[in-house]
């Protein structure tokens, strides 16, 4: 990574991912933090699934993609994932407004 706090690429239970899988988590967590600033992301990439987070928002919950679905680019499906999560938490898509985040934040139960 390029040293950004607000991204994180994990590791799941199933075992060390590939370099491609690592690269692609990479690629995916540099986007989501470009166009949606201030906001905290993990993602992960394992075989044909794409799995973002947003753990202030949710411990658990996240946006699974099948990266085997040929409609949708992978950089359009990680938009989208993004922009639907903070959709789901009445959150503006783009800059954070950190009260906003932090209000929402404190409503998880996690």
């Amino acid at each position: 990574m390029d040293g950004n706090d607000n991204v994180t690429i994990y590791r799941d239970v199933a075992g060390v991912p590939t370099p491609t899988e690592m690269n692609m988590a990479s690629r995916a967590a540099s986007q989501l933090d470009k166009h949606y600033k201030g906001y905290r992301w993990q993602v992960a990439v394992r075989g044909a699934v794409a799995i973002v987070r947003n753990p202030a928002l949710s411990a658990d919950m996240g946006y699974f993609i099948n990266l085997n679905d040929p409609s949708v680019t992978f950089e359009d499906a990680i938009m989208r994932a993004g922009g639907e999560i903070l959709e789901r938490h009445n959150l503006r898509r783009g800059n954070v407004d950190l009260t906003s985040y932090a209000e929402e934040a404190s409503k998880s139960p996690w």
